[in-house]
Parts: structure tokens; sequence; C-alpha cells
């Protein structure tokens, strides 16, 4: 029999010219989405512009909030803001944070650190759920949900979905609106959610994108919503609730999968 296949080089090693200086054992998210960490490098070493050597593979120690904790299995990320590893939550934004892997034992409080198999289970497209707090004044950026780098070919969506996750009040129940958009240059709108007024509010209660958003329960004949490669998926609150006691807070799920 032919051989079907031949070596080439080891897959764990990855080498990039780094555009910031960097130290070893720097977290560092490539082009495509995996990480890699920062080898062979002096502690405070400045290497911009210079080629750098990262690990993709393997078992590494992640620095985590002591307080934090993990089960073995566990998805885990990395909080840029932090600086540190933290299992999926609802106040990441894929803008500068990112999947790490799984967690191969459990931490416990007071641990420092957490054993992640390093890109395990990684997958290109991995919309990022973010809770969207649509009180006046309180959450005014634009949050990334599926960054461009998980979009090399085009994404078709199948749903855009809110869920209530605090009761919305104000003068109207409908105030606090999330817009969905791309990022084209000139961003295109996506959708918007919007809580009913018909009735009160719950914690649960389903906010349906409406029309070609929410491809999967729209009618025969509705063109679907396709976002062009290389473009995110980013949500802002575009109207936020007032009046005397103005609250109101929305999860947001994208559901979409690759143009092919």
């Amino acid at each position: 029999m032919t051989s079907q296949a031949t070596f080439y080089k080891n897959s764990d090693i990855r080498k990039i010219t780094a555009t910031s200086d960097m130290t070893s054992g720097q977290v560092v998210q490539l082009a495509e989405g995996r990480v890699g960490i920062v080898q062979g490098l002096n502690s405070g070493a400045l290497v911009t512009g210079e080629s750098v050597a990262l690990a993709t593979q393997g078992v590494f120690d992640i620095n985590a909030a002591s307080a934090t904790t993990f089960s073995a299995g566990d998805e885990v990320f990395w909080d840029s803001s932090a600086s540190a590893a933290v299992p999926a939550s609802v106040s990441l934004d894929a803008s500068a944070d990112f999947y790490l892997g799984v967690a191969t034992a459990a931490k416990t409080s007071g641990q420092t650190t957490v054993k992640v198999d390093l890109n395990a289970g990684w997958k290109r497209l991995r919309p990022f759920v973010y809770e969207f707090d649509c009180e006046t004044g309180v959450d005014t950026a634009t949050h990334t949900l599926i960054p461009a780098a998980m979009n090399p070919t085009g994404l078709k969506i199948l749903s855009i979905t809110g869920e209530v996750s605090e009761v919305f009040a104000g003068s109207s129940q409908d105030q606090g609106i999330v817009t969905i958009k791309d990022t084209a240059t000139t961003p295109n709108t996506i959708c918007t959610l919007t809580p009913s007024d018909a009735a009160a509010d719950a914690v649960g209660d389903v906010i349906q994108a409406a029309g070609a958003a929410n491809a999967i329960l729209s009618a025969t004949g509705v063109a679907c919503v396709n976002v062009a490669a290389g473009r995110g998926v980013t949500g802002v609150v575009s109207q936020a609730t007032s009046g005397g006691t103005p609250a109101g807070k929305m999860k947001v799920y994208v559901l979409a999968i690759p143009l092919v």
C-alpha cells in the first residue's frame, strides 16, 4: 500500500511575529481563535517584531482567582480584563475574552491555578452569550457575540433570542431594546430585541427577534440573514429603561452556522 501521509512537523508549536512585548508563559489568542502559551523567553524579555514560539497543545497550569472553582471537564475561558482563567459566564465579551480549553482536574477555593488541556474541545464557531443591562447609564458599550475570527467563510443566522434575566421596569416596559449588528465598516442591523409591554415580564421570558433574524420560525419565503466572511456579530443597548424605578436585563443567544 502506498503512503497516504508523511510527517511534516509537530502541530503543538506555532511561531508568530510578536506585535507587542511578550514574556514566557503569556496567554495569547491566535488569529483563528485558538490559544497559545509563549515559550522559551526569559522573564521580562522584549520581543516586539521577533519570532515567538507558542505552545498550542498540552496541559498547563493557568492563573485563576483564588475563589474561582472548576470541576474536571469544565470549559475554561480567559478573562482578559482579569488576566485569569474563568468558567463560562454571561459577562464574558468575545471582543477580548476567549476559550482556553478543558479543566483536567478540579480546582477548589484557595488554589490559584487550574490545570487546562489547551484548546481541547475548541470549535471555530462558538458564539458568546452576553447579559445586557438595559438600565439607563449602566451599559453603553458594544459587546461582541461572535468575533470576526470565528467567521472565515460567512455565517447564516438561524435564530437570535433574548431571555429576560431581570424584570424590565420604567416608564414603559418596552424601553430596554438591544440592537444586534454585524461589524461591516458601516454596520448592518441584523435585528432588535424588544421586551413586550403587553403584560408584566418575568425572568425567563423569551424575547424573540422577528422575521429574517429568526429563520427557524420564519414563514416560507422570508430571506435568511447572512453575515459576510470576516465580519463579527455585536450587540448594544440601543434604548435604555428610564423613569422612577428603571431596570431590566436580557441574555442574548445567537444561533448560526457557517455558510457552505
